[in-house]
C-alpha cells in the first residue's frame, strides 16, 4: 500500500512527466495512492417479510408469524442450495403437476415451461457465494401476486 507522497516527490514526478521521461499514465499511478481495502462485513441474519394479497388472512398471518424472527444466514444458504438442486432436477414442476386438478394441467404446464427457463438462467451458485458478504442489503420484490422484502443483516 502506497502512502501520500511528499510535495517534493510530487514535483519530481511532474518534472519527469514534463521532460517526457515517463508517460502520463505512469505519472498518474505514481501520484495517486492505492485505496485502502477494508474487508467486507459478513452477514449474520436474514429477515424476510412476505405479503400475499390474493391469499387468505390465515395464510398471511401464518407467514408473518413464521418469519417474525430473523433467520441465521446458514439457513438461507441451505435454502438456496436446496432450491438449486430442485430446479436442476425439475422437482418443482413434478410436484405441482402431481397435485394439480386434471382440467388445469395443460395450463400449469405452459406456465411452468416459461418459469423453468427463467430459473435455469438464474445462477444459484453465484447467489450462494455472495449471500455471506451481503450485509446491509435490502431486496424488495413487488408483483401482483406477492410483496416480498428481504433484509440481510
Amino acid at each position: 500500500m502506497q502512502t501520500q507522497l511528499q510535495p517534493k516527490q510530487q514535483e519530481i514526478i511532474l518534472e519527469k512527466l514534463y521532460s517526457g521521461e515517463i508517460t502520463s499514465e505512469d505519472a498518474l499511478t505514481r501520484l495517486t495512492p492505492e485505496p485502502e481495502f477494508k474487508g467486507l462485513k459478513k452477514a449474520r441474519f436474514v429477515k424476510i417479510k412476505i405479503d400475499l394479497p390474493n391469499e387468505s388472512r390465515k395464510l398471511n398471518f401464518f407467514l408473518k408469524a413464521l418469519l417474525s424472527i430473523p433467520l441465521p444466514i446458514g439457513l438461507a444458504k441451505l435454502g438456496v442450495r436446496l432450491m438449486n438442486k430442485s430446479v436442476k432436477k425439475g422437482a418443482l414442476s413434478q410436484k405441482a403437476l402431481a397435485n394439480a386438478p386434471e382440467d388445469k394441467k395443460a395450463e400449469i404446464t405452459e406456465k411452468m415451461k416459461s418459469a423453468e427457463t427463467s430459473l435455469n438462467d438464474f445462477d444459484f451458485n453465484e447467489l450462494y457465494n455472495y449471500l455471506r458478504y451481503a450485509k446491509n442489503t435490502t431486496i424488495d420484490i413487488d408483483s401482483n401476486d406477492a410483496k416480498i422484502k428481504i433484509k440481510i443483516r
